[in-house]
């Protein structure tokens, strides 16, 4: 399916209702706080540095009360991985427009990558990555699992978290949810055949009936989301839908901007598989509209 890149209507309709607490949800403040910094440990030791953005206004972080566990399962959340030698702050439009949407993220640095340096004892991972090191990259699903794992600590439900990659996040993505039975739904930015030394196209292979949507440009499908559609689609529980974009220069998360409309749909597109039956009186406004 090729991508109309156009800015939905219903969602800056539901945005501009947030703006101005008409919308039957908790107001948006007029200034928002950025997210909040976040350390998370991997099984193996390394300390992974991220960004968690809460659905809706922060007003908590305003000296308010923090949320009970069940407002947390209440809301639908997207683990964020970013593009080789990139950091978690190449996701924060994306991150916003979730946010708006009652959809909580979390953006992190991958191990060797922005603040995440270190591992357990204490050598500095950057210069693996500068190595391209196989084994670094192929041990990046753990940081991905203690993201979820933190989500879930906090009192997200596992059926209701998502996950989207850029470029070689895509890949450790796909890693990481081949591994949990748990989480159902990946959204991937141009997606590679073997990333850095991850074997995509074998991970896919027990891939099963979850989600998985494919965004790439024309110039690039050949790369990755061709070849992954065509063998998806041979398998018969699989549930795959493909983005192809007529724009060039959009590898990975380079796409936000560009692409105009592309976070709106993105978001949409999670919302309507991490919660079908939305569950804040506000986004009914944004269906009717």
């Amino acid at each position: 399916m090729r991508f109309a890149a156009t800015i939905l209507p219903s969602v800056l309709a539901a945005a501009a209702l947030a703006l101005s607490g008409d919308s039957g949800r908790p107001p948006v403040s007029a200034v928002v706080p950025g997210p909040e910094p976040v350390q998370l440990t991997t099984a193996d030791g390394v300390t992974i540095h991220g960004w968690y953005m809460a659905a809706g206004d922060h007003a908590h972080e305003h000296g308010e009360k923090p949320p009970e566990r069940e407002h947390y399962a209440a809301t639908p959340a997207v683990v964020m991985l970013h593009m080789f030698r990139s950091d978690k702050s190449s996701w924060q439009s994306l991150m916003e427009h979730c946010r708006l949407a009652g959809v909580a993220t979390l953006a992190i640095d991958m191990r060797g990558h922005g603040q995440s340096k270190l591992d357990a004892e204490g050598k500095d991972l950057t210069k693996l990555v500068q190595q391209r090191d196989e084994e670094l990259f192929q041990a990046m699903w753990q940081d991905a699992q203690a993201a979820v794992d933190f989500l879930t600590e906090r009192g997200h439900e596992l059926p209701h978290i998502g996950l989207i990659g850029a470029s070689v996040g895509c890949s450790v993505a796909i890693d990481c949810a081949r591994r949990n039975p748990g989480l159902r739904t990946v959204a991937v930015l141009t997606p590679g055949r073997n990333y850095l030394g991850l074997p995509s196209m074998e991970h896919l292979k027990q891939w099963g009936d979850r989600d998985l949507l494919l965004v790439s440009s024309e110039d690039e499908q050949g790369k990755g989301a061709g070849p992954m559609r065509t063998a998806l689609l041979k398998q018969s529980a699989a549930r795959v839908e493909t983005w192809l974009l007529p724009d060039s220069s959009i590898h990975g998360t380079q796409m936000f901007g560009p692409v105009r409309g592309i976070e709106q749909r993105l978001m949409y597109w999670f919302l309507g598989r991490l919660w079908p039956q939305p569950h804040l009186p506000w986004f009914e406004t944004m269906r009717r509209d």
